[in-house]
């Protein structure tokens, strides 16, 4: 692991402006709460775990938290990772009336991305949850940082400049600068080289222009884990994957999944009747397998498992 001093010769000029102004509060004796505001690449992720570094070498208790525990998984800390929730349960009795009981906290986020996610909630609810319509925002000192860094990452000129205008036109999106006078609902014109033209089958359109070279580099992990299609549907990503699966010669082998109700003594005809075999073999859902599997030889496949329980309990528990 990386010293907090080589972390902080890595830090841009922006970054280390964030990163003195919370470390200038956490030598006081008074509490603080920030919000690290910026674009995906901006090295929010990254200012955390510099910070985090520094107070840790000078012997102060940082808990790494998230408003979920995925995201509490980017950050370090081991078995101490917390969410939001975990930390509100934390009080301090000799600074009741400071904000978050006399911490220092400090949020990182990008309101351009996905909101909160309310479970049957209307637009007002999911506006309600965000952090900035929280009562605590009133004592919040927001730091941008605006200078994405992942483009540099990239070696060729033409490349940089293509994505700097990609990374631009959906900032514009989000502030609500594309497609003219944003009263709620506005049309955002798509530039002509983002999009795909075809009069073919749009999925062998986006397979050749994604994977290019499936069929001769399909048992290269390099060249697979490189790329990726994003769909908007479950049935599209069945779809993608059978075109994609075809593509390999090899033998296929189907494998399918239970197909039988554990009935009771009560309702036993009521639960035949209800759930048949066509029913069950038919149910498409998140986070359930298809109840048909058809695997290949050569074939990449993803075993996904989540062996901490500790974060699992944490992600899926009921708030009171």
């Amino acid at each position: 692991m990386m010293t907090w001093c080589k972390l902080k010769l890595k830090l841009t000029t922006e970054q280390r402006d964030v990163y003195d102004k919370v470390l200038t509060v956490a030598s006081s004796t008074t509490s603080g709460l920030f919000f690290v505001y910026g674009y995906g690449g901006t090295g929010k992720t990254f200012v955390c775990r510099t910070l985090s570094a520094a107070l840790w070498s000078q012997r102060k208790i940082v808990l790494n938290v998230a408003l979920s525990g995925i995201a509490s998984l980017l950050m370090s800390g081991g078995p101490l990772d917390r969410t939001m929730l975990d930390l509100l349960q934390f009080t301090n009795p000799l600074n009741s009336t400071l904000p978050f009981g006399g911490k220092i906290v400090v949020l990182g986020g990008d309101f351009h991305q996905i909101l909160p996610v309310i479970p049957k909630g209307t637009r007002q609810d999911i506006v309600g949850a965000t952090i900035n319509s929280s009562y605590l925002w009133a004592h919040c000192t927001v730091l941008w940082l605006t200078k994405n860094l992942r483009l540099h990452s990239v070696g060729a000129e033409d490349e940089m400049r293509e994505l700097s205008t990609f990374a631009n036109w959906i900032a514009s999106i989000g502030d609500g600068q594309a497609g003219g006078p944003n009263d709620g609902h506005v049309e955002v014109p798509i530039p002509p080289e983002n999009l795909l033209q075809t009069n073919r089958d749009p999925i062998q359109v986006i397979v050749e222009s994604t994977f290019l070279l499936f069929q001769e580099q399909q048992h290269d992990a390099d060249y697979l884990i490189g790329r990726a299609i994003l769909a908007p549907t479950l049935e599209v990503v069945d779809e993608v994957n059978d075109y994609m699966s075809n593509l390999n010669v090899a033998e296929c082998r189907t494998y399918f999944s239970s197909d039988s109700v554990c009935p009771t003594e009560s309702t036993l005809d009521v639960v035949a009747g209800l759930h048949t075999l066509e029913l069950l073999n038919g149910l498409k859902c998140s986070r359930l397998p298809n109840h048909c599997l058809n695997l290949k030889i050569g074939s990449p496949v993803m075993l996904l498992r989540n062996i901490d329980q500790v974060t699992y309990y944490k992600i899926s528990r009921p708030c009171c």
